[in-house]
């Protein structure tokens, strides 16, 4: 059965759960402020390419683990529902339409996420998503750990973790795609037979170009992936403008 392996942040959604989820924690008063705030700030220096994507990560997980220690997990899942039940309206338009395609299609999909698997989980199964990854907390008794079990932003945890879930799923990559928009993804790219680079960064820009893979944007990815799984109707989702990263 082939598979879909899809990014969320950038990709199916304009902006960064994680940011959302960091955020939505404060709201609700829950986890160390002082960490918490401390990735909001780190997040908005990367926003101004400031510090390097590596870094980035490197700090927000490191942040991430310590605003969660001790945090109750119910809070956190509680949160987790209340940010996707708003960043769900948020969606790129193409997203649902492409996800129907690839199930008509025959396809499994996997989601690969930097972001907490809390809302990773809420996500896939309301876009009936097969399989969701994303960043996993270590839960004691109910209660976070300073630890992280996952850290799929972190460079080789993508492609890492898509080997060992299709290990245990018994699948493979044949005739499998891939959707991204950042350096991370470039490393899932490797491993399938057709890439596709989603309003990219500047880096996968460059990259996508020296691999051959193929460039999108919001209004050309319907048409390519329509036309990649040979065809079929294309719906109207009302998408005008083209959008281009700065």
């Amino acid at each position: 059965m082939p598979l879909a392996i899809l990014d969320m942040d950038g990709t199916l959604y304009p902006g960064t759960l994680a940011s959302d989820m960091i955020q939505g924690l404060l709201d609700a008063e829950h986890g160390h402020k002082e960490t918490s705030h401390a990735i909001i700030e780190a997040l908005q220096r990367r926003k101004k390419r400031l510090v390097s994507q590596s870094t980035i990560v490197d700090e927000f997980y490191q942040n991430y683990s310590r605003t969660l220690n001790g945090v109750e997990h119910s809070h956190v899942r509680d949160v987790a529902s209340k940010v996707w039940g708003k960043a769900r309206e948020h969606l790129f338009a193409y997203v649902r339409p492409a996800l129907s395609k690839l199930a008509a299609c025959g396809y499994q999909t996997i989601l690969i996420s930097g972001s907490p698997q809390e809302i990773i989980d809420i996500a896939i199964a309301d876009l009936g998503i097969n399989y969701g990854i994303g960043a996993r907390i270590k839960v004691h008794e109910g209660y976070c750990v300073a630890e992280l079990l996952t850290a799929p932003a972190r460079l080789g945890q993508k492609a890492a973790l898509l080997i060992a879930l299709i290990a245990r799923i018994e699948q493979d990559l044949q005739q499998s795609l891939a959707i991204g928009d950042t350096t991370s993804d470039a490393e899932v790219f490797q491993l399938v037979q057709h890439a596709i680079a989603f309003e990219p960064e500047e880096a996968l820009t460059k990259l996508a170009h020296s691999e051959n893979w193929k460039i999108v944007d919001r209004v050309t990815v319907l048409p390519h992936l329509f036309t990649l799984l040979h065809g079929g109707a294309l719906p109207d989702i009302g998408v005008r403008p083209i959008y281009h990263r700065t």
